[in-house]
């Protein structure tokens, strides 16, 4: 595994080593080593004053990479249902959607706790989505399906960082697939999730 590894990154570049470790992570010597998690967040965004909240359950991957550097590599799978709404309503539009999602998220992460004892971590995910209409408030989403791109940062604390609570831009689209693909924008995600051991 270490060969391939090395291989690959002179190869490919860093990306690829990214790719072996989420998918030795899938392998069977390890399908059951994952961790669950819950995620319980509230969004703000557009269009039309968007709100509405997401729940994520989570698959924590059985590995850490560069474990003994100041900054580890890590990530989960991440499987949502989201309910967002729009203020004002349109007379001939859906006013609210409903959205199933799954992704892989990758997390950088600082090995040590700095900030009140908590671990501070920055996380990337992008991944697909069935949304319930193709049409919220004004804008066409072109159809029901979308990726979804997930970024933020956070904080891990706890005597086993089981706790933690992040900030996040999500936003869903069809990358032109759909045209007229107008998009959703959750601004602002704040999102407080839990670890089980």
């Amino acid at each position: 595994m270490i060969n391939r590894c090395i291989y690959l990154i002179k190869k490919y570049s860093f990306f690829s080593l990214i790719i072996v470790l989420i998918l030795d992570g899938l392998s069977p010597k390890q399908a059951f080593a994952f961790k669950p998690g819950l995620s319980l967040s509230y969004g703000t965004g557009k269009p039309d004053q968007l709100a509405g909240y997401r729940i994520a359950l989570q698959s924590f991957w059985p590995f850490v990479g560069f474990a003994h550097s100041p900054v580890n590599l890590t990530g989960y799978w991440d499987m949502s249902f989201a309910s967002w709404k729009v203020n004002p309503t349109q007379s001939n539009q859906p006013s609210a959607i409903h959205i199933l999602a799954a992704s892989p998220v990758i997390r950088l992460q600082t090995r040590e706790k700095f900030i009140f004892g908590a671990q501070p971590y920055l996380e990337l995910g992008i991944g697909a989505s069935v949304l319930s209409h193709n049409h919220l408030g004004h804008r066409d989403l072109g159809g029901k399906f979308a990726f979804q791109d997930l970024i933020g940062l956070g904080l891990r604390w706890g005597t086993l960082h089981t706790w933690s609570l992040s900030y996040h831009y999500l936003h869903y689209s069809n990358a032109g697939l759909f045209p007229p693909n107008q998009g959703i924008d959750v601004k602002h995600l704040v999102s407080l999730g839990y670890e089980f051991n």
